[in-house]
Order: structure tokens, then C-alpha cells, then sequence
């Protein structure tokens, strides 16, 4: 996650000149609640961010693309090697997804509130890696990626946007800033899964893998902020 913030941010500056005039342009923190089957399976809630760019043409209705990366288990072991100082064994469980957007407003105020429907797919994969424990290098000595799948994924939801600063009229190079706050409903389709706990070591060395089966629903909780161009 903390290689992937500076990378959002880095990607929505170089856009920033090619956008369209009448397009929004948000980078949001996510929180990720499993829901129905997929909350039988998963017990924790999920970390991410939410990348998401639409252009309405200085209408109500905009039309636009977006995608998200979520980290829904996370699982650290100490191993202890032959000949050899201690590794961190590392197991991270994501969700990254990219969809189609929908999004009618609720007028042009300073205060606005809309709603949202989104359609696309996710990626499902579950990933390993050895690493130094030393906390001043963070080593990667080998990454194995276990189990992966894909879904689609459809939903929706609304949200509020709330004035932070105006555009200058006088400035071109001024932007509407604006805290951009949302809640969705995403349904997942039926995909197979690793959860935190799923990748076992037995003491004669082998491992185990137990994977789950289900829908894969979330309830998506969103705050950041949008750029208007």
C-alpha cells in the first residue's frame, strides 16, 4: 500500500493537462466490508484506494472509467532458518478491480449529493512473499503468488461532494477542489478465494491450502477528494 499511494497521486498529476474540460477526477481511501457469503468467509474489513475519473460535458449525467486496489487479509509469520537469521513470512489477500461508471448529480452547488452505478471485474489473488526481517531494508528474498481468480462485479450506491476551493475564473490553471464522500453496494460474482489463515505449515514441512467458494459482495465506505478540470 505504500508503494501504491505516491503512485495515484503521481498518476493524477500527469493527467492533469490532457483532461477533458468537464471532467472530475477523485483518488479516494476505501474501507471494505465483506457482505453476504463473502462475510461468512472473510472476518476482517478491507484497506484500499480508489482511483476514479468521469466527464460530464458540464452536465448532470457523466459517464467515466475507475479502479481500486483493496487488501483484505494480511498475515505475517516469523520462520526461523538453518544457518541463517529469522524471515518474515508475508501473506497478503487483495482485490484489484476495474470498472465502467455512471454518475448523475444532483445539481452544481457547493453542496451536491449523486448517484452511482458501476459495472466491471476484479482480480482475486492471494500473494507470499519471504522477506528480511530487518525493518531498515525490507528485503524480498522470493514472491509466489498461491491462488488467484477473476469476477465480475456490479453495483452502486450514492455519494456528496462538498466545496473546498472554487476555481478562479481568472486562473487557468486553477481547479474546483472538492471532499468527495461516497457508499456503495458492490456485488461480486461467485469466485474461489484465499482467507487470512487459509495457508497452513504442518510440522513435517508441508503446506496446506484451504480455499472458499462464494459470491464476493462488499460494502464500500470512501472518503477523498475530487478535482474538477
Amino acid at each position: 500500500m505504500k508503494r501504491i499511494i505516491p503512485t495515484v497521486f503521481a498518476l493524477l498529476s500527469l493527467a492533469a493537462p490532457i483532461a477533458l474540460a468537464g471532467s472530475v477526477g477523485s483518488v479516494h481511501f476505501e474501507i471494505a466490508s465483506p457482505a453476504g457469503e463473502f462475510d461468512d468467509n472473510v472476518e476482517n474489513i478491507g484497506l484500499g484506494v480508489n482511483v476514479d475519473y468521469v466527464y460530464d460535458g458540464g452536465g448532470l449525467f457523466a459517464l467515466g472509467v475507475g479502479g481500486d486496489l483493496i487488501i483484505y487479509g494480511h498475515e505475517t509469520t516469523t520462520l526461523s532458518l538453518p544457518l541463517v537469521e529469522d524471515f518474515e513470512y508475508i501473506t497478503d489477500n487483495n482485490i484489484a478491480s476495474m470498472f465502467l461508471i455512471a454518475r448523475l448529480r444532483g445539481g452544481n452547488g457547493r453542496v451536491v449529493p449523486y448517484l452511482e452505478g458501476r459495472f466491471g471485474g476484479s482480480y482475486i489473488w492471494t500473494e507470499t512473499k519471504l522477506g528480511d526481517e530487518d525493518w531498515w531494508d525490507d528485503a524480498t528474498i522470493a514472491r509466489e503468488t498461491n491462488f488467484d481468480d477473476f469476477a465480475l462485479i456490479w453495483g452502486g450506491g450514492g455519494g456528496l461532494q462538498i466545496m473546498l476551493s472554487k476555481a478562479d475564473p481568472r486562473d487557468a490553471e486553477s481547479r474546483d477542489v472538492m471532499l468527495d464522500m461516497k457508499v456503495l453496494y458492490r456485488h461480486g460474482a461467485k469466485a474461489t478465494y484465499l482467507t487470512e489463515g487459509a495457508i497452513t505449515v504442518e510440522d513435517d514441512g508441508r503446506v496446506r491450502i484451504k480455499a472458499s467458494e462464494s459470491e464476493t459482495d462488499l460494502v464500500q465506505f470512501m472518503l477523498g477528494v475530487a478535482i474538477g478540470f
